[in-house]
């Protein structure tokens, strides 16, 4: 029987039963034939290479190359995503491969904080810090000032959105977003929203997901700056008067990605998408930073440091918010 030395093994082949004798030699050929290798998209014909030996020649044949996928090319809609959210919205995408993730609740009594603490109670910011951490709700107030102990794995940013013409939040106008993460702190932010997005007029749906996928980009910075702790309970706890980004990012698109997002057919698809970028800021931030996101949904005037920054924004011509 023939053989081949490869890589330091013999390899034996059997003859061919009928030999063909090539031009211009008497050796036979043998064939090994092989079946061919799948690809991602489309079946190609294998290569064959032709190995010589001391009775004969033997093609062996070479699995075809997979087949490589398109990059994913960048839409309209992500070039005005990319102007309004900054390069972050980007890198965001390149991360998650447009994964998302739904956020879960912050319930304070799940958090073992008495039914009497108001939301101002939960939230302390240390002498000398720039942002706001949770309360520790099992420590008792400090004799000489008077602060409670605070958690190093819990960051608390509040969020909110304001009109520039009142009651008619629908109408034409300037949307204003402000997220508060401490008194006097330079990470606070302020931005007014352009006027359209997907070419169409904003609305108060628009203006909250923007402002809530504005707000995990931001969370980054601020994490890195104020020294966030992570680990298993690392917590970054979004406090917002939104009621309609609270329900979109932790009630239905959970609902939405189980039943294949058949319950989304009732929205709008630029609501839909923009609430999928929400998702995966949501999951960028878990992954990277070790942490959980959870949604606070307070009242108004739970809430007015970031409704006073985002009423500012309004009145102010504040573009590059980046």
């Amino acid at each position: 029987m023939p053989t081949i030395l490869m890589c330091g093994h013999r390899l034996v082949l059997p003859t061919n039963p009928h030999p063909v004798s090539l031009p211009g030699t008497s050796l036979p050929e043998h064939t090994i034939s092989k079946p061919p290798a799948r690809t991602v998209k489309e079946q190609r014909v294998p290569v064959s290479l032709p190995v010589r030996h001391h009775t004969g020649t033997t093609r062996i044949a070479i699995p075809p190359a997979p087949t490589v996928k398109a990059k994913r090319v960048p839409t309209a809609d992500d070039l005005e995503f990319t102007s309004i959210l900054g390069v972050a919205y980007a890198h965001m995408l390149a991360f998650n491969k447009g994964k998302n993730k739904a956020a879960e609740r912050f319930n304070p009594a799940d958090h073992g904080y008495p039914a009497s603490w108001s939301p101002s109670d939960l939230s302390i910011q240390p002498l000398g810090a720039n942002c706001n951490y949770l309360a520790c709700p099992d420590s008792d107030p400090c004799g000489d000032c008077g602060s409670k102990p605070f958690h190093e794995d819990t960051l608390l940013i509040a969020l909110s959105l304001a009109y520039s013409d009142g009651d008619n939040r629908d109408g034409p106008g300037s949307y204003g977003i402000g997220a508060y993460v401490g008194s006097d702190s330079e990470h606070n932010i302020k931005a007014r929203l352009p006027d359209s997005l997907h070419r169409k007029p904003m609305n108060i749906q628009k203006a909250e997901l923007l402002a809530a996928a504005k707000a995990l980009l931001h969370v980054f910075w601020v994490a890195q700056v104020a020294g966030l702790r992570t680990g298993e309970k690392s917590m970054v706890v979004i406090k917002t008067d939104l009621s309609y980004v609270v329900t979109a990012i932790t009630d239905w698109l959970d609902d939405w990605k189980k039943n294949s997002y058949r319950g989304a057919k009732d929205h709008p698809t630029a609501i839909v998408d923009l609430i999928k970028i929400v998702g995966t800021a949501v999951r960028m931030v878990e992954r990277q930073m070790k942490c959980k996101v959870l949604f606070w949904h307070v009242k108004k005037d739970e809430n007015t440091e970031a409704v006073k920054l985002a009423e500012e924004a309004t009145k102010e011509d504040l573009r590059d918010w980046s």
